[in-house]
């Protein structure tokens, strides 16, 4: 635990906030002011940021450890800082040169879950998925380009693709990012995170595959 002085009173909160939401930073941030919200049961904490080229100020979110039903204790837990600087999602040059409305689409759906909106980002990745694999469907079968568009995306998988691993990563993908978009859930042992994680596998996939078929384009035998 760690001290937290508001106003003229010393309290215990979990943890000071280590990274500044501007730059990213990892810091050991400068109290400005704190004040008690929602009669007592929250603080409302400024920081600086003390890095030289950022030197934000900063909010922080504490909530009192309710210790019953009526009761509250002395301490407080670290909830969010804000405003939220969501870290762009880095994209392998090659699939942006492919999919330019997948980094798009990607970088929002990312925002979103930044920003505490789970139930919309995920509808965004499964969204984002659709268009990384049928434009690099379309870079792959241009004369096919009108059926890969409005094929359902299960099937462009299983026809536009002979990538195994692309196919096996892709075709997961899609299961999870389909339990974003409906009522009830089929694979309600995985999450938002397992979805990203296979989107990011076909990704990486995708790139290497772009990557191998460049090259031995351009070294062929002498």
């Amino acid at each position: 635990m760690q001290n937290l002085k508001v106003n003229t009173s010393v309290y215990q909160v979990d943890h000071h906030p280590d990274e500044c939401p501007y730059c990213h930073h990892a810091i050991n941030a400068s109290l400005v002011a704190a004040i008690f919200v929602n009669g007592g049961k929250g603080i409302d904490a400024a920081y600086k940021c003390p890095k030289h080229d950022c030197l934000r100020l900063f909010g922080v979110v504490f909530q009192r450890v309710q210790t019953s039903a009526v009761s509250y204790g002395d301490h407080f837990v670290f909830r969010m800082a804000f405003p939220a600087n969501p870290v762009v999602p880095p994209v392998p040059d090659e699939v942006a040169r492919v999919s330019p409305q997948f980094v798009e689409i990607f970088t929002q759906a990312s925002k979103a879950e930044a920003f505490g909106l789970g139930e919309v980002a995920g509808v965004g990745y499964r969204k984002a998925l659709e268009y990384l694999v049928k434009d690099y469907c379309v870079t792959k079968s241009p004369n096919k380009e009108d059926d890969v568009k409005s094929r359902p995306l299960g099937q462009v998988i299983d026809v536009y693709v002979d990538n195994e691993n692309i196919k096996q990563c892709a075709k997961r993908a899609v299961w999870l990012g389909n339990d974003e978009t409906h009522y009830v859930r089929t694979w309600i042992e995985k999450d938002i995170r397992d979805l990203k994680l296979l989107i990011k596998l076909t990704v990486g996939w995708i790139e290497q595959a772009i990557i191998t078929e460049m090259l031995i384009a351009d070294m062929q035998k002498q």
